[in-house]
């Protein structure tokens, strides 16, 4: 009877782990949608309303959620506070502060963060064509997690059961 349960529980618990190692693949795919998704409005704020950096990071910030909400206020916080920061240093320290709990690769943490080394002292031109570019590095990582999520999703789903039925026939 305890074997029973044991084995149950031991079966159970690594495909769980299986399961959460597929939703980080998940996550990391929706993540990079809404870093998408914020790009976008980034870009369209400066392309169509001519505003200054301060003000399309309010304007963003009212259409997106957390954790970029509070990354973009922070930024704008920032940048009032007219200290002798430089727009690159703004933009990576309030990424460190804010965006520390995304599932997202420290590959596309690192482009996330050289947009903005591009973005504060450029002419109106080269700013969207450098968010351009960094929309198009994620689309390209986003076909690359979307080829792949399902065929690694399913091997993890299996790992963690095949790894579970291993604990318990080498407990046995």
């Amino acid at each position: 009877m305890w074997k029973a349960i044991g084995a149950f529980l031991i079966l159970f618990s690594a495909s769980m782990e299986g399961t959460r190692h597929a939703h980080k693949i998940r996550e990391e795919y929706e993540e990079l949608q809404k870093i998408r998704y914020l790009i976008s409005l980034l870009k369209s704020e400066i392309c169509y309303a001519r505003s200054s950096l301060e003000e399309v990071f309010a304007s963003v910030a009212e259409k997106c959620e957390d954790p970029y909400r509070n990354w973009l206020l922070m930024m704008r916080n920032e940048m009032r506070c007219k200290k002798e920061k430089r727009f690159v240093k703004i933009w990576q320290e309030s990424a460190d502060v804010c965006l520390v709990g995304l599932m997202i690769s420290r590959k596309e943490k690192e482009n996330l963060k050289e947009v903005g080394a591009r973005l504060g002292n450029l002419d109106l031109k080269m700013q969207i064509r450098s968010l351009e570019l960094y929309e198009e590095k994620v689309e390209e990582s986003l076909r690359q997690i979307q080829k792949q999520m399902y065929t690694k999703m399913r091997l993890y789903y299996l790992m963690g059961i095949m790894g579970g039925i291993l604990t318990v026939v080498l407990l046995i």
